[in-house]
C-alpha cells in the first residue's frame, strides 16, 4: 500500500475521534492520545496529508485533558 493511502488512513482515524464528540465535551485522555498518535503517523507518511491543524487540536485538547483535576467524587468522604 503506497504510503500517502496510509497516511489518509491514519489520518481519518485520528479525525474519528476529535469528530466523535461535541465541542463542549473532552474526549477521554486515551482516545485523545491514540489521536495523536495516528495523526504524528500520518505526517511521517505524507507530510501534506492535511493532519497538521488536526494534531495541533488533539494536542491542545490533551493539555486541556491533563490540566484538568480529576471529579471529586466524594467517596471515602467522612462528615
Amino acid at each position: 500500500m503506497p504510503d500517502q493511502v496510509r497516511a489518509k488512513l491514519h489520518l481519518a482515524s485520528g479525525r474519528a475521534v476529535l469528530l466523535a464528540y461535541a465541542d463542549d465535551v473532552l474526549p477521554p485522555a486515551a482516545e485523545l492520545q491514540a489521536s495523536v498518535d495516528h495523526l504524528k503517523r500520518a505526517i511521517q507518511l505524507h507530510s501534506a496529508c492535511g493532519a497538521k491543524k488536526d494534531l495541533e487540536r488533539a494536542e491542545r485538547l490533551l493539555k486541556k485533558h491533563a490540566a484538568t483535576p480529576p471529579a471529586n467524587t466524594g467517596e471515602g468522604a467522612s462528615s
